[in-house]
């Protein structure tokens, strides 16, 4: 949901000026924060891109998990916008891009119009595919396994449930449900394939092997913007995050204990 509101008394051509640069400002608030960025760090560059043109000097931004508003004053009129952001995946490559166009957007005299091309084409960025994901989900999980003092057979066997379970969460994905749902069923692949491999003889520590397949799953970077935002005073945006964390990590716990229960 967006809404954008200009008064009438400002000429068309500030009208439309304004228009693009609100626009490019919250949109680029609006990728971080659906990449998972702080939200001070959003209100700052949200701030910084609006003041750098047009001659704006009072810009008031408020951002949460789930939307931004912002509000200028320019010429002794009050423009305001309301974005709602809807989805949330970590992307730590894409809050780097952002950062950089901001930075870049301010230090020179890139157009509103360019910009909005540059952070759209970082919007649609895929930093790794589906593939590379799921070996990377498959390597951590190996690790973290091997570092509980797993043998080297478990941590193989580790990566294994590890890829297979990062490939059934983009597998669930396409159903668009709840990030509760996606993660319970995580946590129970997780288990009941460390447990099918126990029975079948391959692994021999059931235990390890569920602890490194979940490592990949883990809301730590959730639960670090939480603390770095309770910090900064944004509170609201510090219970949110570490609410979402919680609720993370018990769906996953309880999709590990569900199939526990089971056997």
């Amino acid at each position: 949901m967006e809404e954008l509101s200009i008064s009438e008394g400002i000429s068309v051509t500030d009208n439309v000026k304004l228009r693009k640069l609100l626009t490019l400002a919250v949109l680029t608030g609006s990728v971080m924060l659906q990449s998972g960025a702080e939200t001070y760090r959003v209100e700052d560059t949200i701030k910084r891109i609006c003041k750098s043109r047009l001659g704006i000097k009072f810009v008031h931004c408020f951002a949460i998990p789930s939307a931004i508003f912002v509000s200028i004053d320019y010429e002794g009129e009050l423009i305001s916008y309301l974005k709602r952001v809807n989805s949330y995946q970590m992307n730590l490559n894409k809050i780097h891009l952002t950062n950089k166009f901001s930075r870049d957007f301010v230090s020179s005299d890139i157009s509103t119009e360019e910009g909005l091309r540059i952070i759209e084409e970082i919007d649609q960025n895929k930093s790794f595919s589906k593939n590379q994901m799921i070996l990377f989900a498959g390597i951590v999980a190996g690790t973290f396994t091997g570092m509980f003092g797993s043998n080297f057979t478990d941590m193989i066997l580790s990566a294994f449930v590890g890829g297979i379970t990062m490939k059934f969460i983009y597998y669930l994905y396409q159903f668009k449900f709840s990030a509760f749902i996606n993660n319970y069923a995580a946590g129970f692949t997780t288990a009941a394939l460390a447990y099918i491999l126990i029975k079948l003889g391959f692994a021999t520590n059931m235990d390890l092997i569920i602890i490194g397949g979940m490592m990949p799953l883990l809301p730590g970077y959730a639960l670090t913007n939480a603390i770095r935002d309770a910090i900064t005073g944004e509170y609201i945006s510090s219970l949110s995050r570490g609410l979402d964390a919680i609720l993370c990590g018990l769906s996953l716990a309880i999709g590990v204990a569900t199939v526990l229960r089971i056997i």
